[in-house]
């Protein structure tokens, strides 16, 4: 088990050597996984997008989640992670994984940002944030938009900061991850 949790962070450390390091990076990654992810979905607004959203993408193994704030949200932005979600989505080695966005809006433009997303043909979960829920439940999350993807495992901690797709290394990464969690969830159900 020790072994499983020093590889755990050896992972971790590596996806942040791929994203590049600053004292000020290091600082925010550090204070970023020392806490579990709390995503309020209670106080959120979900929509449905598709009639194949995966609706039950919380009880997912890993859940790959996307904050979103209106200011990063631009239709190049949806199209790029509209594009992943379909190409991936039906990987058999994605088959735990779900596609989690969180979309913190104003009031007056949720529909318009609700809009956008399906016009992406997204099909994971859409969440849309008009209180700043999860802002507030995770103050420790960094204003820096690498941030802003990442992977969370049952116990709602990160296991991979950034987008596991972004290249051939980050993928690599998060296969390992994956394995890892299943070996994990394995041992759990002996």
């Amino acid at each position: 088990m020790c072994r499983l949790f020093q590889f755990g962070n050896a992972l971790l450390t590596m996806s942040v050597l791929f994203v590049g390091c600053t004292n000020r990076f290091d600082k925010d990654l550090e204070a970023f996984v020392k806490e579990p992810i709390h995503i309020p979905y209670q106080t959120m607004d979900k929509r449905v997008c598709s009639i194949y959203t995966d609706t039950l993408s919380s009880e997912k193994m890993l859940r790959i989640v996307n904050y979103i704030d209106t200011l990063d949200c631009s239709t190049c932005a949806l199209s790029r992670l509209a594009a992943v979600e379909k190409e991936k989505k039906d990987l058999d080695e994605l088959k735990d994984v779900g596609f989690v966005y969180v979309i913190e809006t104003d009031t007056e433009k949720a529909e318009n940002v609700y809009f956008a997303f399906c016009n992406a043909r997204i099909e994971g979960a859409v969440y849309l944030d008009t209180c700043h829920a999860f802002r507030k439940a995770n103050p420790y999350v960094p204003d820096n938009p690498l941030f802003h993807t990442f992977v969370l495992n049952e116990q709602d901690s990160v296991v991979l900061v950034g987008n596991p797709f972004k290249n051939e290394k980050m993928e690599n990464l998060f296969l390992k991850v994956i394995e890892r969690e299943r070996q994990r969830k394995a041992n759990e159900n002996r």
